[in-house]
């Protein structure tokens, strides 16, 4: 089954998975109410919070909120709807919803965040605007995660990469998952850049931002599906597809190590170890270094593809005439992922988001040169992939873009910081 790992949630101490409307035991009378909440809390509006297949809304007005509890069950989305009435004293809210008794609880507003914890429970929402389909993306996730598929371990064998069909069908499954990756990715830089989303609505980047985590896990989707390859195939009857699987997976700690700085790997469910981003474009080095030949097909990883990202890993690095070294004038560079498999990105970039190209390749040997390539590659439209790495590596972003210099780092998930206490956050955020 596909994990589910949502930055909307983050939960501090959910007890017993108890829902929004349970109340503590043995709760304090609720003392009288004042005419108007405290006005320093600016809690009026939508706000949204998800625990595992539920999607909790308030809708909150002065003194009174409608509290709906979505929930996915037997693959149909259904719902619950109460009334609440609270009261807010400083910083302490008192809350009955309809049928319940009160409870009193801490409240907090931290820019989008609206968090009302006591010492039982601790409940995270987000702001949003409201708008029907609004939270349709967290219930495509929620809809995905309760497929009922066959469990990876199931068929993860080493009799099952004997067969190069299967073996071709899992490398297509990476692909499809770096399409997913690339475009999610496009829309986080575009936020960064731009500081809205690539549909034009305003947006921020912050730890709790959806957008955050969403990069993050795909790219791990990713190196996790690359990691089963690696670790299950036949590498002397497979060499191509061993070879292209490494180059994915060191794609994938690439695009991870430049935008957060960190790439964790796992050993186990209750180890890890954690690089810094010069550890990992160390690792990278040294998995590209060692490919040999890939496959040749169209749109797929070639020898060509892995020597401009050899190159970009050493721009990113200041080695300048290693990367022109790599840079070959006879090589065939076109890798492209498919965004036509994505309607909402078709208008954006057309039928391709394009990873290597010979126009990129153009950009990348007049950067070997020392050369200012930002007015070109804003000509490249679809080809933006890309160009937010350029900034960082010509070391031009904050002037181009107007970020901190903190800024150049994309935030650690909060929720993944939650889940993974090794991790720290970003500094800065």
């Amino acid at each position: 089954m596909k994990r589910l790992f949502l930055s909307i949630i983050a939960l501090l101490a959910f007890v017993a998975c108890e829902p929004l409307s349970t109340p503590p035991e043995q709760q304090p009378e609720q003392p009288e109410q004042p005419e108007q909440p405290n006005p320093k809390l600016d809690i009026e509006g939508y706000w949204y919070m998800v625990v595992e297949n539920h999607i909790y809304t308030l809708d909150i007005r002065t003194g009174q909120a409608i509290l709906v509890d979505y929930y996915y069950e037997d693959s149909t989305w259904q719902h619950d709807e109460k009334s609440v009435i609270y009261t807010i004293s400083e910083t302490e809210v008192v809350v009955q919803i309809a049928g319940q008794e009160s409870w009193r609880a801490n409240i907090a507003v931290t820019g989008d965040v609206l968090s009302i914890s006591n010492d039982d429970v601790a409940y995270i929402f987000i702001r949003y605007d409201g708008l029907e389909g609004s939270l349709q993306e967290v219930k495509r996730e929620i809809e995905d995660s309760y497929i009922d598929e066959t469990p990876n371990d199931s068929i993860i064998t080493d009799e099952y990469f004997n067969s190069e069909g299967n073996v071709s069908a899992a490398l297509c499954a990476v692909y499809i998952s770096m399409i997913d990756a690339v475009a999610e990715q496009l829309n986080l830089e575009n936020i960064r850049i731009e500081k809205r989303d690539l549909f034009e609505e305003p947006k921020s980047i912050t730890p709790n931002a959806q957008e955050v985590l969403t990069v993050w896990e795909k790219w791990y989707n990713v190196a996790s599906e690359t990691k089963v390859i690696v670790d299950n195939i036949d590498r002397e009857l497979f060499y191509s597809y061993y070879n292209e699987a490494v180059a994915l997976k060191a794609f994938a700690y690439y695009n991870l190590a430049m935008l957060y700085g960190v790439v964790v790997e796992y050993e186990s469910l209750d180890s890890c170890v954690i690089y810094n981003a010069n550890e990992t474009l160390d690792m990278v080095e040294d998995m590209l270094s060692s490919i040999g030949e890939v496959s040749d097909d169209e749109y797929r990883m070639s020898n060509d593809d892995i020597m401009a990202l050899r190159a970009e890993v050493a721009l990113y690095r200041g080695a300048r005439e290693l990367a022109a070294s790599l840079l070959t004038e006879d090589a065939d560079f076109e890798l492209a992922v498919d965004s036509a498999r994505y309607p909402q990105y078709y208008t954006l970039f057309g039928d391709a988001i394009t990873i290597y190209s010979e126009s990129k390749i153009a950009l990348l040997k007049r950067e070997c040169e020392g050369e200012d390539t930002t007015a070109e590659w804003l000509t490249l439209n679809e080809e933006r992939y890309g160009y937010w790495a350029m900034l960082k590596r010509a070391e031009i972003a904050t002037e181009v873009v107007g970020c901190e210099e903190f800024e150049l780092l994309m935030p650690i998930p909060q929720f993944e910081i939650m889940r993974n206490p090794q991790l720290t956050q970003n500094v800065g955020y």
